[in-house]
């Protein structure tokens, strides 16, 4: 008999490929055994998607330690983690755009700019949720890789770092957030806040557990962190103001409406 996923010569009675690892299927696919296939991939605790999310809480180190050390049957891979967190937030932005109204939704992130712009801001984070993920990661990585330059972890384990964290996050705040939209939409901009400041602390949270700091260390860290990205956000305005210069940006969009 072979081995229907990699062709290899297996015998009759195996239950197991001895070289690509896959079950052998002996039954025709029914309902009932497709139900048992799926309880055994995505409810038991031996399942890597559920046991990354619960370690992602309870000792994110090892999670994180254990895909830069080289472990890497123990958890799901960063970047199928983050493929399923994309996912997910891009089902959000789909419900929110196609079902929603932006004036109900974030009402109370009205800070009186002028609502054409505001409602192009909206639904170009909606929309483009997963490229502006995909560059903030790289982004922050290297914020960090700085920030963090004495503690032996290069860029890409940063990457690594903050595709786990992000993704931790993404997924387990979709649940709040599918919640929100069904009970009461009026009170997603307060969700919106909300959420802005658990993903500050739960990634303060990894990096102390990641990188073992105590209080001191992580202050002296988090002073650095912000001060970097306050000259980013200087440049970013320098930046802004040029475009304006040249006429490629109208500062009207940014003016309050009477």
């Amino acid at each position: 008999m072979n081995c229907k996923n990699c062709q290899t010569v297996i015998a009759e009675t195996n239950d197991y490929c001895h070289d690509c690892g896959a079950r052998v299927i002996r039954n025709r696919l029914t309902l009932k055994n497709l139900m048992t296939q799926l309880s055994e991939e995505f409810l038991n605790y031996d399942n890597r998607l559920l046991k990354t999310l619960i370690h992602l809480i309870k000792c994110p180190e090892v999670v994180i330690g254990s895909y830069v050390q080289g472990i890497r049957k123990r958890y799901m891979n960063p970047v199928s983690f983050f493929a399923i967190s994309l996912t997910l937030s891009g089902l959000i932005g789909f419900i929110t755009t196609n079902y929603f109204d932006n004036s109900v939704l974030y009402g109370p992130l009205d800070n009186g700019t002028n609502k054409e712009f505001q409602d192009k801001t909206f639904d170009f984070t909606t929309n483009y949720t997963s490229l502006i993920t995909s560059v903030t990661i790289p982004f922050f990585a290297i914020i960090s890789w700085i920030v963090f330059f004495n503690r032996k972890y290069n860029f890409t384990e940063h990457i690594i770092l903050y595709l786990y964290t992000y993704s931790e996050y993404a997924i387990i705040t979709f649940f709040g957030s599918l919640g929100i939209l069904l009970i009461d939409p009026s009170l997603y901009g307060y969700h919106i806040m909300a959420l802005i400041l658990i993903n500050f602390i739960y990634f303060c949270y990894v990096l102390i557990r990641v990188f073992k700091l105590n209080l001191i260390q992580f202050l002296i860290k988090t002073l650095f962190f912000l001060a970097i990205m306050v000259v980013i956000m200087i440049l970013w305005f320098i930046l802004l103001f040029a475009l304006a210069v040249v006429g490629v940006i109208d500062l009207k969009l940014f003016v309050p409406q009477p």
